[in-house]
């Protein structure tokens, strides 16, 4: 590393008093974290953050290494066992890629300090997980969205499909295969193929979306002059679908039970919706679904729960219609692992962070959801508190 990087690293953070007293004056969390780390230089702030080796691994955690081994195992994965390893005894995640190629510059700087946060905690493996359900075409003007890409001082479609395609598809229902273009929409480097880095991935070809990727940016990792001793290894939001259809397989455990037992399906849904109602919150989708989403065609639906109780119906809410898979455990698990339903936000940072005990290592708004999270399920296990247990988490959970 050069000098002028290292003494980046040991300099002192420098404050700024005033904006942050009065963000946390209105309630901000983030200007809380900001004041308490803001005499810190880099480098210790950084191996804060990376979470000390756990002995014991509760079962929820188990179940997520499972499905990242699963999923590894698909990809090919040269040494399945030292990440499994790694994830059972050291619980954070880097979660704030939402399908992003490493060309862009904030994908690019998350990756970057995670992997610097991981080296100085003397850690060997980082784990970053690519957020595959994003919309493909999240504004028009300025345009926005995981196919495109600003670099060079250009613009570019990483895809060659047309706005309108991309506006009616959720990345990961994107029909494969899928092959990178690099095709310039505007500014001043219009030469895709004299340049030494988009000339070697345009032409890409891979089965999905979420592969094609991951597999750009693993060979553009290879290619940076950084310390690989500390292997960057990615995943994507198959693995949370593999691993709620594992929480689902057991009847007696707390994601089984906030699905399908009404009382507490019932009070998570209203603790969540008064959260996402507020006028304050800036981070949950008020379009996000009730627990998954449906796949039709390239585009993710959102799916409802209309009434309580044991009556209660699950519709698709684009149309009215009733959810087209019945809403019982042995069907729900095989449209989880078919890619007929996703998990929303808020069950995916259930089973990824909250109940396994893992850190997200994220930005403001993931760490935001991840607490929005934790506020809904401690409300409805405060009411199922004869039957509850502590996890390491710190949340109650009904058993």
């Amino acid at each position: 590393m050069s000098t002028h990087t290292a003494t980046l690293l040991e300099r002192r953070v420098y404050r700024a008093s005033g904006r942050l007293r009065l963000l946390s004056e209105h309630g901000s969390d983030l200007a809380v974290q900001l004041e308490r780390a803001a005499d810190l230089p880099l480098r210790e702030y950084l191996r804060s953050l990376v979470p000390g080796p756990e002995a014991w691994p509760n079962v929820h955690r188990m179940r997520l290494v499972r499905a990242v081994e699963g999923y590894l195992v698909r990809h090919g994965d040269h040494d399945v066992d030292a990440v499994c390893d790694h994830l059972l005894h050291t619980p954070v995640i880097q979660q704030a890629d939402h399908s992003n190629l490493l060309l862009d510059h904030e994908t690019f700087l998350n990756n970057y300090l995670f992997h610097l946060a991981s080296r100085e905690a003397g850690v060997r493996v980082a784990v970053t997980n690519q957020c595959s359900t994003v919309s493909c075409l999240a504004r028009r003007t300025p345009v926005l969205g995981p196919t495109f890409l600003r670099s060079r001082a250009s613009l570019y479609s990483v895809l060659p499909m047309s706005k309108t395609a991309l506006k009616n598809s959720s990345f990961c229902g994107i029909p494969g295969p899928v092959t990178m273009t690099f095709d310039f929409m505007e500014g001043n480097h219009p030469d895709v193929a004299t340049d030494p880095v988009f000339a070697r991935l345009a032409g890409h070809t891979a089965p999905d979306g979420p592969t094609a990727y991951r597999q750009a940016n693993d060979m553009i990792w290879r290619d940076l002059a950084v310390d690989h001793g500390v292997r960057r290894v990615s995943i994507d939001e198959s693995v949370v679908s593999e691993c709620v259809a594992l929480h689902l397989a057991d009847p007696d455990g707390p994601v089984y039970r906030l699905l399908f037992d009404p009382q507490v399906r019932d009070a998570f849904l209203r603790a969540k919706r008064r959260l996402v109602a507020d006028p304050s919150n800036l981070t949950v989708n008020r379009a996000a679904p009730d627990f998954v989403w449906l796949r039709k065609g390239p585009r993710l639906h959102q799916v409802e729960l209309v009434g309580t109780g044991p009556d209660a119906q699950w519709i698709v809410e684009t149309n009215g219609a009733p959810l087209p898979v019945p809403f019982e455990p042995a069907a729900v698990i095989e449209a989880l692992r078919t890619g007929v339903l996703y998990a929303d936000r808020v069950l995916a940072y259930l089973v990824r962070c909250l109940l396994p005990g893992w850190s997200p290592w994220a930005g403001p708004a993931s760490r935001t959801t991840s607490g929005c999270t934790g506020a809904c399920w401690s409300r409805p296990t405060r009411r199922c508190r004869s039957s509850a247990r502590r996890t390491s988490t710190g949340y109650a959970v009904p058993t």
